[in-house]
C-alpha cells in the first residue's frame, strides 16, 4: 500500500541501502534524542512502521531539537546516508530541515513508551493513547485484525453471509447482571448490552432454515458481548467484555459441521505470523 502523503515520501520502516543518496522525507514522534557534541547528536524517529536514526550536523538543527521534548511530532527532511557500522540498520537520515507538526508539552512522560506495559494499570488506562504507541501492544492489534480478515474471507470463500446484530437490546434474565444503557428519550428506561442474544441469532436461523422461504444464506457473526462478573465480592464490578463468532449452516448434520470446520481449517491457516493457536 502507498503511504506517501505531503508529510512523508517514505515511512520509518521502510528506508533500506538502496535509498541511499535520495532525499527523502519523514514524519513520526521524536523517540530519542543522544547529544554527542555541541554541532552533533542521535536522535530516533518512530512511527507505525518502524524507527530511522537521525543524525543532526548542524548546530542550528541541533538548537532546534534539544528544545523539544520526547513524543513530540515531527516532519524530517534529509538526505538518506549509508552507515555500516550502525548496529541496528545499514542506513541514517541527514537532516536538512525540521518542522515540528506538534509538540509535546510534558519533559517527562508518565512511563516510557517501550516499557508501558510495566507501568501501572491505571497509568496505562489514563494515558492510554501513550500506551497504544507500545510495539507490542501495536503488535496484538494488528495481529486481531488479520486474524479477523483471515476467519471472514475464509467463511466467505464457504458461502456464508457475515450479518450484524444490534449492540443494545432490552434486558433478559441470564446467569450475571445487566450492564444498562439509560435512555435519553424514555427516562426511567434502560436498553441492556446483550450477554447472548439469541433473540437476533433465532430471527435470522429461521429465515435461513424454512426450506419454503430461502431468504438468506448461511451467516456467520462477531459479535461483542457484555456483563458485570460473577466475582464482584472480590474484585468490584467488573464489565466483563468478549466477542463471540458463531455461524449458522443450512440443512447440514452435526458431523457436516464438523467436517466444515475441518475442512474450512480456519484457525490452522491463518497467515499470521506468532499466532498463538
Amino acid at each position: 500500500m502507498e503511504q506517501s502523503t505531503s508529510y512523508r515520501s517514505h515511512t520509518c520502516g521502510e528506508l533500506r541501502m538502496e535509498h541511499a543518496g535520495q532525499r527523502v522525507k519523514l514524519a513520526g514522534f521524536l523517540d530519542n534524542v543522544r547529544e554527542v557534541s555541541a554541532s552533533l547528536a542521535f536522535a530516533v524517529l518512530r512511527d507505525f512502521y518502524g524507527v530511522t536514526q537521525l543524525v543532526v550536523e548542524d548546530e542550528a538543527l541541533l538548537t532546534q531539537l534539544k528544545e523539544l521534548n520526547k513524543e513530540s511530532t515531527l516532519c524530517v527532511t534529509g538526505t538518506v546516508r549509508k552507515n555500516p557500522k550502525l548496529p541496528t540498520g545499514d542506513i541514517e537520515v541527514v537532516p536538512e530541515t525540521i518542522e515540528v507538526l506538534g509538540r509535546c508539552r510534558h519533559n517527562e512522560l508518565p512511563f516510557p513508551i517501550a516499557r508501558s506495559r510495566e507501568a501501572d494499570e491505571s497509568a496505562r488506562l489514563k494515558y492510554r493513547y501513550l500506551d497504544l504507541r507500545n510495539e507490542a501492544v501495536k503488535h496484538n492489534i494488528v495481529l486481531r485484525c488479520q486474524v479477523v480478515a483471515a476467519l471472514r474471507a475464509a467463511m466467505i470463500e464457504k458461502g456464508f453471509l457475515e450479518i450484524t446484530t444490534p449492540n443494545l437490546t432490552a434486558s433478559s434474565p441470564e446467569g450475571a447482571r445487566d450492564y444498562l444503557v439509560p435512555s435519553r428519550k424514555h427516562p426511567g428506561k434502560f436498553y441492556a448490552l446483550p450477554q447472548a442474544p439469541q433473540q437476533f441469532k433465532q430471527l435470522w436461523k429461521h429465515a435461513v432454515n424454512r426450506e419454503h422461504i430461502k431468504l438468506f444464506q448461511p451467516f456467520f457473526r462477531r459479535i461483542r458481548l457484555g456483563r458485570i462478573g460473577m466475582f464482584r465480592h472480590y474484585i468490584g464490578d467488573i464489565l466483563k467484555q468478549f466477542k463471540v463468532f458463531n455461524f449458522k449452516p443450512r440443512f447440514l448434520f452435526i458431523r457436516l459441521v464438523y467436517r466444515l470446520l475441518e475442512t474450512t481449517q480456519i484457525l490452522e491457516n491463518i497467515p499470521v505470523k506468532g499466532c498463538p493457536v
